[in-house]
């Protein structure tokens, strides 16, 4: 053998290995991209299943907020409605000054006077609003229903309680409803 067949069967030996080494890394890089690929898609087939769990989950509890709000804004709506009403009936139980020599005696006689329509009054808005008012107010207005209606007979000479009894209650009524219109505005406001 030659030195010329030598060298030529060498570079076809290199040339065969040669061949076969990038064969197999090309081979081995296809297989590497196929696994790969199947892996990302399985992959982005779970992402894509835990987004749409997520989504109904955030549609559900969007849905809950929502009826929550409206829930809330329809409870907002009668609160200021019984705040209305209160502000109304307050002016009817309040004692006008309707004559200018008119004193605080007379002014409790008139009180006492109205014990019985202030007690059916007051009864009347308890039995519309009371759900909505807050706990101090209904409790507030239930005593004020209570006393006026313990101390209505009092002004006719009748009933358990002397008039001087009913007098000082009269006074802490009017001071009670008047706490009441505050807190109403005060709870608005907050």
């Amino acid at each position: 053998m030659t030195t010329a067949e030598a060298s030529d069967l060498l570079l076809k030996a290199v040339g065969l290995f040669g061949g076969v080494g990038v064969l197999t890394v090309s081979i081995g890089a296809y297989l590497s991209k196929l696994i790969a690929d199947r892996a990302i898609e399985k992959h982005k087939a779970t992402l894509v299943q835990e987004t749409e769990r997520l989504k109904g989950e955030l549609s559900k509890q969007t849905e809950s907020h929502k009826f929550a709000l409206k829930k809330k804004e329809v409870l907002f709506n009668k609160e200021i409605e019984a705040a209305v009403a209160y502000f109304d009936l307050y002016s009817k139980l309040e004692p006008r000054y309707s004559h200018p020599d008119k004193g605080a005696a007379e002014v409790m006689e008139e009180v006492l006077e109205t014990f019985g329509r202030m007690s059916s009054k007051v009864a009347t808005y308890l039995a519309i609003y009371g759900v909505f008012l807050s706990a101090d107010n209904r409790r507030d207005l239930e005593d004020v229903e209570q006393t006026a209606s313990w101390h209505q007979y009092t002004y006719i000479g009748q009933g358990d309680f002397n008039e001087a009894h009913s007098r000082s209650q009269a006074e802490r009524v009017l001071g009670v409803l008047k706490t009441i219109r505050g807190r109403f505005v005060a709870e608005l406001r907050n």
